[in-house]
């Protein structure tokens, strides 16, 4: 029974001397450190002969430094997630081309579904791709050539008219402007462009607010649009209401196609979808973005008068745009390095070679420490 008593005391002695050496080790390593590194302040805490109150004042000199270096760096980190990029104002128009805007034309004449079907059957196995309609070569002009339209003559029904950018589609919620059968409809617009350069690339998507072509995240095109993702996110829309999506989308294999109680059910819902709001009024999240190079075509004159020769409309562009608008970095990641070192320098004195100290000390330095004590005890 003693001797049991006497194993558990010597143990527990034993035990409690480990624990004073590892203790006293770590305590010993810590002084190691604080003398011997650069940053300022941390050598005059473990400094021989200092006293009490000494201490004390430096601890609390190097917290209040290490605070502000954290408070200063976070508020530079925010600013370099939500406002990296610049837009500025460029009025060297002799350097660039300006693009001509696209339209949509839609007959708002009710088509004989007979003469639909007929169609199809002659056209259908023709080819199996897109270019049934033949391409449409670019055409370029200067100023003094005069104007440069487009127009369409005598159509024989009421036109419904959508005019964006050649990178763009129309949706439903579109401006749109009616030509009326036997009227002449004109219309001029002026361009306002907005492109972002090559250096934009090195930010994510949310940090720029935008997106590139090439940078699409949509289920149904490889190629990325605004109204491609309003679209899509109206799909994903009808199908969280009606649990299927309407006909005319593009069928990923992802979601059931209405039938014609979807449809019903999808009537329902119209406003709601086409404005993309809840029924209080608040808009729905797509997390769209605008595309990083895009072009605003601003209506300057809009005028319809009565023709006698069918549906006639045309579109230009009243002159070549002088000034557009350029998005680039003004605060990358350089930038970023340069302001962290600059305010950990200024609040601790610290620099890269402070940094490589911290992962020697802790590393080589930790690890011939603990050998020299193992060799010695």
């Amino acid at each position: 029974m003693g001797s049991g008593k006497l194993k558990k005391s010597c143990l527990h002695k034993r035990n409690q001397s480990l624990t004073n050496q590892i203790a006293l080790g770590a305590y010993e390593f810590l002084l190691l450190v604080f003398r011997t590194a650069s940053a300022h302040g941390l050598s005059h805490i473990a400094a021989r002969k200092r006293s009490p109150m000494e201490i004390i004042v430096w601890i609390l000199a190097v917290l209040v430094g290490i605070s502000g270096a954290a408070h200063l760096c976070q508020s530079t980190w925010e600013r370099y997630q939500s406002s990296p990029t610049v837009i500025s104002l460029e009025r060297n128009y002799l350097d660039w081309n300006t693009t001509f805007p696209a339209s949509t034309v839609c007959p708002l004449k009710k088509l004989e579904d007979s003469r639909i079907n007929k169609l199809a059957r002659e056209i259908y196995w023709k080819n199996n791709s897109w270019n049934t309609f033949p391409l449409v070569n670019a055409f370029k002009g200067n100023p003094l050539e005069g104007d440069i339209f487009v127009a369409m003559m005598e159509m024989n029904s009421d036109l419904q008219v959508f005019i964006h950018s050649p990178q763009e589609i129309p949706e439903s919620a579109s401006k749109w402007f009616l030509s009326a059968q036997k009227h002449y409809l004109a219309l001029e617009f002026e361009a306002l462009a907005i492109y972002s350069t090559e250096n934009t690339r090195e930010l994510s998507v949310k940090q720029r607010k935008c997106r590139f072509l090439d940078e699409s995240n949509l289920e149904t095109s490889p190629v990325y649009s605004y109204n491609m993702c309003r679209s899509e996110c109206r799909m994903r829309l009808a199908f969280k209401l009606c649990s299927c999506v309407p006909y005319f989308y593009r069928n990923i294999g992802k979601y059931r196609i209405c039938d014609v109680a979807g449809m019903r059910c999808l009537s329902q819902y119209k406003e709601r979808l086409i404005q993309l709001r809840d029924s209080v009024g608040n808009k729905h999240r797509c997390d769209c973005y605008p595309t990083c190079n895009e072009i605003n075509y601003i209506i300057q004159t809009d005028s319809s008068i009565e023709w006698l020769l069918g549906t006639n409309f045309k579109y230009t562009l009243i002159k070549y745009p002088r000034s557009r608008l350029k998005r680039d970095i003004v605060f990358g990641a350089s930038d970023l390095l340069v302001q962290f070192g600059g305010t950990v320098g200024l609040c601790l004195g610290c620099s890269i070679l402070s940094i490589v100290e911290i992962f020697y000390f802790f590393t080589l330095r930790l690890y011939l420490f603990i050998m020299d004590k193992t060799n010695h005890h």
